[in-house]
């Protein structure tokens, strides 16, 4: 098996499909594009439906590369050429249950599993250094308030009340934005299950869930934005499909 996955894929080569701010390859053989990305992943998720191969969970995973890669898809080659590789995928897909087509489809999900982890590293790595640079940020501005004038200093000291109101409408701009998150996501990754809006809209709301994702990072929240984003994901899957 191990053989036969080498032979079908290449992880240094895939393709990027990004979704909050976060690059998440598709693979399969050597892949160059979104839109070859595209077309191995709703392969695999069709044969392996067809087939019986794939459980529910999985089949919930393969969903969602596909629907990443979709969208990343349409963004680089238009909606046409994403429609083409979609259709493609769900003739191969269906062409029936050969042991190599089993061992293509599991080998397209490991290979994008594979790949997501790697970039979720990468994007870890950044998040690291943008905290250090805060950090340094921090104390250059910590050396210039100690030069400053001890009356100025004695001034501050006077105001502890004033500090702390600041802190908690701080406290209280990171929630508000953290709910604003949650509320974006939920919604995006319920058009991504239902695929009931079209292409253009769903853009705008990745890319307005992705500023937001990027902001809350910016601010250090990174444990309450995978909460955050885990909420959405399950509630916007839970959520059912509007019609029309």
């Amino acid at each position: 098996m191990r053989k036969m996955m080498r032979k079908w894929v290449c992880v240094s080569g895939l393709a990027g499909v990004a979704l909050l701010g976060v690059a998440m390859p598709a693979a399969a053989e050597v892949v160059t594009s979104p839109v070859q990305a595209l077309k191995l992943l709703v392969e695999a998720r069709v044969a392996g439906d067809k087939c019986g191969w794939l459980d529910a969970a999985k089949r919930r995973e393969l969903d969602d590369y596909a629907a990443r890669a979709e969208l990343m898809a349409v963004r680089r080659a238009g909606a046409a050429a994403a429609k083409r590789a979609v259709a493609e995928g769900r003739r191969l897909g269906n062409a029936g249950c050969s042991a190599e087509k089993r061992e293509k489809t599991l080998a397209v999900l490991h290979g994008a599993r594979e790949a997501m982890r790697a970039r979720a590293g990468s994007a870890r790595s950044t998040a690291r250094r943008m905290a250090r640079r805060t950090v340094q940020r921090r104390t250059v501005q910590q050396r210039t308030v100690q030069q400053r004038t001890v009356q100025r200093r004695t001034v501050q000291q006077r105001k502890p009340m004033q500090q702390r109101v600041a802190r908690v409408r701080s406290s209280a701009r990171e929630d508000a934005l953290l709910r604003r998150y949650r509320r974006l996501a939920a919604a995006y990754y319920n058009a991504l299950k239902c695929r009931n809006r079209p292409h253009g809209e769903l853009m705008g709301m990745w890319r307005e869930v992705r500023d937001l994702h990027l902001a809350i990072l910016r601010r250090g929240e990174k444990s309450a934005l995978a909460r955050a984003k885990e909420g959405a994901r399950r509630a916007g899957v839970r959520r059912g499909c509007r019609r029309g």
